[in-house]
């Protein structure tokens, strides 16, 4: 069987030989056999701003890909081929590496039975290297064809898994901690604060405004909090 190590090679002057390779070319062509390939599910270490975590990525699959057209004709110094959109995949691996992925959150702090609750806004999810390795029974020289393909696959199919993670997993377990703060919070001397939040909080590039419901009782005894006359506050913080 000859090897595709270069763009002419010289099998056997033998005519079914080309209309049986041809054939089997195009049964294992790319459009069938890469939705079957199975990508590595893989978990990395972050690192994103002051914090680390960690991101596992699973079933990846390319849902779609055009298969390469091969053109084969024999000539007096032997069997020319060309391709064309494409690669072929006979069998093989899969090996991928992510490294550095940054996440990117904006978050808000709403107001929601009496709680502060966090709703996430902008998500980004930037994959700093990113690399993957395809071998076995592919044809060496075919993989440039489809690398930069697969390579933004992949990349979004971390950013989905980052932000949706976020959005899901991380805020879900989040705000059910936030909703489970008491609205009754001891001071001392067996003197409590009832609060609530009383509105959502604004935002802007200057300040960020919340108004809040607050009482001071004393033991046990709670109060259903009512709106008084407003009053200006101002808190400092440094480093």
């Amino acid at each position: 069987m000859p090897e595709f190590g270069s763009g002419r090679i010289r099998p056997a002057p033998v005519e079914p030989l080309l209309e049986n390779k041809s054939e089997q070319l195009d049964s294992l062509s790319v459009d069938a056999e890469i939705p079957k390939v199975t990508i590595p599910d893989f978990t990395l270490d972050i690192t994103a701003g002051p914090g680390t975590g960690k991101v596992s990525v699973r079933e990846l699959n390319i849902t779609k890909f055009n298969s390469p057209k091969f053109e084969f004709s024999l000539g007096d110094d032997g069997l020319s081929w060309s391709s064309m959109r494409g690669a072929v995949w006979e069998s093989g691996w899969v090996q991928v590496l992510a490294v550095d992925i940054r996440v990117n959150v904006s978050a808000r702090l709403l107001g929601r039975y009496d709680r502060p609750q966090i709703e996430i806004g902008r998500c980004t999810a930037d994959v700093l290297y990113f690399d993957f390795e395809i071998g076995g029974g592919v044809i060496p020289w075919l993989v440039n064809l489809f690398r930069d393909d697969i390579s933004k696959v992949i990349k979004q199919a971390i950013h989905n898994q980052a932000c949706d993670t976020a959005r899901s997993i991380l805020l879900v377990q989040f705000n059910d901690f936030l909703m489970t703060l008491p609205l009754h919070v001891p001071i001392g001397n067996n003197f409590y604060v009832d609060y609530a939040v009383d509105r959502n909080i604004t935002y802007t590039r200057q300040f960020v405004e919340a108004e809040l419901l607050a009482d001071v009782v004393y033991g046990t005894d709670s109060c259903h909090l009512q709106h008084v006359e407003p009053w200006d506050g101002q808190f400092f913080l440094s480093e």
